[in-house]
């Protein structure tokens, strides 16, 4: 009853201003790989055009008959966050009782981050739905060794890493520690080799492009995301927020189940840190080589949350579950509930969907609209096409090229309008780009949200 309570209120907090926020660029590029062929998809993805397994854009075809709406791209998304707190309730039980599995289920459906994740029209919710499910599976096998939780995992974790790459980290962690675990334990590893037989046919057609595609993102430094001690730092802050008394009480929870792990069920304690630290310890070494965002590990959420759920056993043993459980609860919502009123109150994402309209409503036939960077041009032609507005586009970081605007803006005597965001400065390493703008060429008009509108108004 509590479960299903539970998926309720989960199901309204990730449908509930479904369409409030502007796409941002990834979104709007979700939108342009679902329009591919899957033939198209894959040779992009070959030729080392794009960086993630095309799962996720294929289940998002399902939508392309209905529309191409921000709520649309973003249904299956939310409807993947709502499957998943059930998942979570069934590993909490599997691991620690019914108690602990509702908590994980509370968990995950008053999480910010996961509503936020719901809520985009990306793959993470969707790589959490699956490698929770591979998890449970995982916890059959290893409790059982049957031969057909083990194929149902390998299978499993070969549709995670067709949905996101970095699922590679919590697979590979979960095949070292059942390895070790096993030959420690003196007993046959065939069941686990088998699953790892599965998986690898199942993936064999993205081996090639697996290995071109690391090699291209180690190739240099990256140029965005969180490096190092910053990536574990911004981590810690999503999981527990910038909220002073927030941040007290999910490291409070971390720390009293973890040393309840340790004293009483010290199995589950090894198994859960290890997963943890292998997967942390990975990204923290590929954020030097490679563009690394929290988001990429949100398959680390049933672990963490199996921690700060365990920190209600103590109290379980001393009081009946039902109050247990309330109270939880009822904390849980306390806690978030600052929180989640900004983000729904608050927009997320540069607003393009405004930006765009301030453009149609402003510029004129045979103006000038420049987009930088230039990929900014994807959530911009989300909303807005020169063809229907008669504008002429330039996608640009470059300062010579905003020379050559500004003169085709001269000679031509027509407006040049100025769209640019702050990751800028990933693309113009040199700042020259940054200067022209910030110099006395481009009086800005507005701001909105991160996208910074402005207009060349240097004499000719």
């Amino acid at each position: 009853m509590l479960v299903s309570g539970l998926i309720l209120i989960g199901t309204f907090l990730r449908l509930y201003h479904l369409d409030y926020n502007s796409f941002w660029l990834d979104e709007a590029a979700t939108h342009i790989f679902t329009q591919q062929s899957l033939g198209e998809y894959w040779q992009l993805l070959s030729n080392l055009g794009e960086v993630h397994p095309p799962l996720f854009y294929i289940v998002e075809k399902i939508i392309l008959p209905f529309g191409s709406s921000e709520f649309l791209y973003r249904l299956f998304p939310a409807l993947f966050g709502v499957a998943t707190i059930p998942l979570f309730y069934l590993i909490g039980k599997k691991m620690a009782g019914i108690p602990v599995g509702i908590i994980m289920a509370a968990l995950i459906s008053f999480s910010p981050f996961h509503i936020q994740y719901s809520q985009d029209a990306r793959m993470y919710t969707m790589l959490l739905f699956i490698t929770a499910l591979a998890l449970i599976f995982y916890l059959e096998a290893t409790s059982s060794n049957n031969i057909n939780y083990w194929v149902l995992f390998g299978i499993v974790s070969a549709l995670a890493i067709w949905t996101h790459f970095m699922a590679f980290i919590l697979i590979g962690a979960l095949f070292i520690y059942s390895f070790c675990y096993l030959v420690q334990g003196k007993k046959s590893p065939k069941n686990l080799l088998l699953s790892i037989v599965v998986m690898m046919v199942l993936l064999s057609p993205l081996f090639v492009i697996i290995k071109g595609l690391f090699f291209n993102r180690i190739g240099s430094a990256p140029t965005w995301g969180y490096t190092g001690d910053l990536f574990i730092v911004k981590s810690v802050i999503i999981l527990f927020s910038n909220n002073p008394f927030s941040f007290l009480f999910f490291a409070v929870l971390l720390c009293l189940g973890s040393c309840w792990l340790f004293f009483e069920s010290r199995e589950k304690f090894y198994f859960i840190f290890s997963i943890l630290a292998i997967s942390i310890v990975t990204g923290v070494v590929l954020s030097y080589r490679m563009p690394i965002d929290p988001r990429y590990f949100i398959f680390l959420l049933p672990f963490l949350y199996a921690i700060m759920a365990s920190a209600a056993l103590p109290f379980l043993r001393q009081l009946s579950e039902k109050p247990v459980i309330i109270i939880f609860v009822v904390l849980l919502i306390c806690v978030w509930s600052p929180q989640l009123y900004g983000y729904y109150n608050t927009p997320m994402n540069e607003d393009w969907r405004t930006a765009s309209a301030f453009v149609k409503n402003t510029a004129k036939n045979n103006d000038l609209i420049i987009i930088m960077p230039d990929y900014n041009k994807i959530p911009f032609n989300f909303y807005y096409n020169n063809s229907t507005y008669g504008t002429i586009q330039i996608n640009t970081a470059s300062r010579d090229e905003l020379e050559k605007v500004n003169s085709l803006r001269c000679n031509s005597k027509v407006s040049a309008y100025i769209l640019v965001t702050g990751d800028l400065r990933s693309v113009d390493r040199s700042g020259e780009a940054i200067s022209w703008i910030g110099s006395s060429h481009i009086t800005e008009i507005n701001n909105f949200n991160g996208v910074h509108v402005g207009k060349i108004t240097s004499k000719c």
